[in-house]
């Protein structure tokens, strides 16, 4: 064989594992701080468009905007004040995203085309921002949250602790074309369309504190979750000798998202210092988390005494919880007991 040939040859070979192998070795990729257009290499620090499986962070005060065809299964970070913009011109999808969209800034979703989609998303957004879906094309969708065919595991979710606002005029047209799973712990402001698959119907749940204006969705209903916070039960006996009383605060009726609960004590017929130990706090529920503790230290005293209480109280609460009863209870002392 002629040695040019075979040159050409292997050097081919090892062009194309290298080619197939970016994939591979996923890497972070920052836009610079002026931002410009998601496929120019110039957008980019290291001027290299970054891959699908790449993870991507918009810094502060940048603005990337995608106007052609662009695919993320990494995850996307968007940092305060930095904006994405998804501008859709032409037919089709112009952003596929089965990977995880994290937005603290801004999202613009401006859908004008018609049988268009602007976000096609069967991955997870989180919003603690703002996004924007101004959708003026016939029959198009700004934010689809699945791929087509919508089948489970091509389903999304949207998980909202910030600001959706929904615009759209196209006749037919979707803001949100919804047959995934909308999560609001902020604010919807729906002045266009979110509606969703007859075959497959979409889901919105309400969580605690969360606000839905303007117009109904369509096809699917809203859920109203809103997980409570109690005492797991009304009182506690412990004994005087016992060292501390572990009470028990748990979040029934729903787990997801993050909830906060300020937990105090007070004299009853106890007495501050001389029998018990003060104890205050914040109680914080992670996503998922059902129950938290904390103590409340009993004193041992050589008094004679009957039995003798220590207050306990549940207030303000944030996030995905509201308070029900018992947020108010006693630990007890009966003799050598101290009842909380």
């Amino acid at each position: 064989m002629d040695k040019g040939y075979l040159l050409a040859i292997v050097f081919g070979v090892a062009l194309i594992g290298f080619l197939s192998s970016q994939d591979a070795y996923a890497v972070t990729i920052t836009a610079h701080p002026v931002g410009g257009d998601w496929n120019s290499p110039f957008t980019w620090i290291g001027e290299a468009v970054p891959g699908p499986a790449d993870d991507k962070v918009i810094p502060l005060g940048a603005t990337v905007t995608i106007s052609s065809a662009v695919e993320n299964s990494g995850t996307i970070t968007i940092q305060n004040s930095a904006t994405m913009v998804i501008n859709s011109a032409g037919f089709g999808t112009i952003f596929t995203n089965p990977g995880t969209i994290n937005n603290s800034g801004t999202i613009v979703i401006s859908n004008s085309v018609d049988f268009g989609i602007g976000l096609a998303s069967r991955g997870i957004i989180n919003n603690s921002g703002t996004i924007t879906i101004s959708n003026s094309g016939q029959s198009s969708f700004g934010l689809f949250t699945a791929v087509f065919p919508t089948l489970p595991g091509n389903l999304g979710t949207v998980n909202n602790y910030g600001t959706i606002n929904v615009n759209n005029s196209g006749a037919g047209s979707s803001g949100i074309k919804n047959p995934g799973t909308i999560n609001n712990f902020g604010t919807i402001n729906n002045s266009g369309r979110i509606d969703s698959d007859i075959t497959v119907p979409g889901i919105l749940n309400q969580h605690c504190g969360a606000t839905y204006s303007g117009n109904s969705p369509i096809f699917f209903g809203i859920t109203y979750l809103c997980p409570v916070l109690q005492f797991s039960s009304p009182a506690y006996l412990v004994a005087e000798n016992g060292g501390s009383a572990i009470i028990t605060v748990i979040r029934t009726g729903g787990s997801a998202g993050i909830a906060t609960v300020q937990y105090a004590t007070s004299d009853g017929t106890a007495t501050l210092s001389v029998d018990y130990t003060a104890s205050s706090g914040i109680l914080t529920f992670n996503d998922g988390v059902t129950s938290q503790t904390f103590s409340v230290p009993i004193l041992t005293d050589s008094l004679s005494e009957g039995d003798e209480t220590v207050s306990l109280k549940l207030s303000a609460p944030t996030g995905s919880g509201t308070l029900t009863s018992p947020s108010y209870m006693e630990i007890g002392r009966a003799s050598c007991r101290e009842r909380v």
